[in-house]
């Protein structure tokens, strides 16, 4: 689309507040089926996780003045530009880095339907033009731009790597067409749970509430925290996470998130109640087209009902209802995922190197570390399908 593309840097903490409503108004408009890409969760991750040696690098691709485009980045500095807040330091999407946030699982610019393109463009050529203000840039795209395109990159001099991927479970569904059926091993599951969850507590004794209201919200979603917690914490063959949310910093953040967007119906919680107590509970944070299923936990009670796999059976038929074009199994393509669908979405991850030569230095002295990240990430990835 023709017009004049311009590009701003917001690094004020009261100026990237001040732009939350166009930033809002964006989110709004655009065909995101990333829930992670609205201001909820970068907002407060600014507010939250800024200061110290940081500063929000928030990029704004304008179109003729119209906001098009949103890349939340932030700025590690080191040593002397620590202290005088400028010079050369690391960028990074907001959601990476410490302290890690297990649910913030697909960092991503945002950008209007069909210009993805267009602001990832814009965005790669700024940096370069300001390639004296940082040593080198992890740059995540998310569903808006497939690849970091060689022609975004103003000269061959810096260094373009693929730096890694986010990969998830995704159902698509069809708005207006035939529901969805689950194979046979997923229906017959789903079948034992209703059977066994009414030969427990009878038709009458147990239900589905699913909390909307900002309000209850927030309550549900620290039952949630509790029965992750419970989840996270047995030792036998059922343990298969660890507590994402041990840290009380990063729990804080992300039900401020989460509670955030629940104010604009993007935000549920699912609970399984028997005998009048909630045994299990599904987080699930939605777009205008899509749902995500995020953090779950439940009581010990709860793995002979096959709970959660319920709860998400609720959540897949009410996004039906909404006309949602997809479900998100979340990251880590697991065989309990795989059971709901076998398509798998990447989002791809890249490193852009400044030119110079001690930035390069820096970026492959970076690079062991990354491979052992890596390794461990593998690993758990192992023990949680192992068991």
């Amino acid at each position: 689309m023709a017009g004049t593309i311009a590009v701003r840097v917001l690094h004020d903490l009261d100026e990237i507040k001040a732009s939350r409503d166009r930033y809002t108004a964006l989110r709004d408009a655009a065909a995101s089926t990333n829930p992670f890409v609205g201001p909820e969760w970068v907002l407060a991750w600014y507010a939250d996780f800024c200061g110290d040696g940081r500063r929000p690098w928030l990029i704004e691709v304008t179109r003729d003045g119209d906001l098009i485009g949103v890349v939340p980045l932030w700025q590690q500095l080191s040593g002397r530009a620590a202290r005088r807040i400028t010079g050369p330091g690391v960028l990074r999407p907001v959601g990476r880095g410490r302290p890690w946030i297990g649910p913030y699982e697909i960092p991503g610019l945002l950008a209007l339907d069909g210009d993805g393109r267009e602001v990832g463009r814009a965005a790669v050529t700024h940096l370069c033009e300001r390639a004296d203000e940082w040593t080198w840039a992890h740059l995540a795209l998310g569903d808006a731009a497939p690849w970091l395109e060689p022609n975004w990159v103003t000269s061959d001099r810096f260094l373009v790597l693929q730096r890694g991927a986010v990969a998830t479970v995704v159902l698509e569904l069809e708005p207006g067409g035939a529901p969805f059926r689950p194979r046979r091993n997923l229906r017959e599951s789903l079948r034992r749970s209703r059977n066994r969850l009414d030969a427990h507590a009878g038709a009458d004794g147990w239900s589905v509430q699913r909390r909307t209201d900002p309000v209850a919200v927030a309550t549900a979603f620290r039952r949630v925290c509790e029965l992750h917690r419970l989840r996270s914490a047995r030792t036998d063959k059922a343990s298969i996470h660890d507590d994402v949310l041990a840290d009380t910093a990063v729990r804080a953040y992300v039900e401020t998130a989460v509670v955030d967007m629940a104010a604009s119906g993007l935000a549920s919680v699912y609970e399984l109640e028997v005998n009048d107590q909630v045994i299990a509970a599904q987080l699930v944070v939605h777009t205008a087209r899509s749902t995500h299923l995020s953090l779950s936990g439940q009581r010990e009670s709860a793995w002979d009902f096959s709970a959660l796999t319920h709860l998400q059976w609720c959540a897949v038929r009410d996004a039906e209802a909404a006309g949602h074009q997809l479900v998100d199994f979340s990251a880590g393509p697991i065989q309990s995922k795989l059971r709901w669908s076998t398509q798998v979405r990447s989002y791809h991850e890249f490193a852009l190197v400044s030119p110079r030569r001690g930035s390069q230095l820096a970026y492959w002295a970076e690079l062991p570390r990354q491979s052992v990240a890596r390794l461990r990430e593998a690993r758990n990835a192992d023990k949680r399908e192992a068991r």
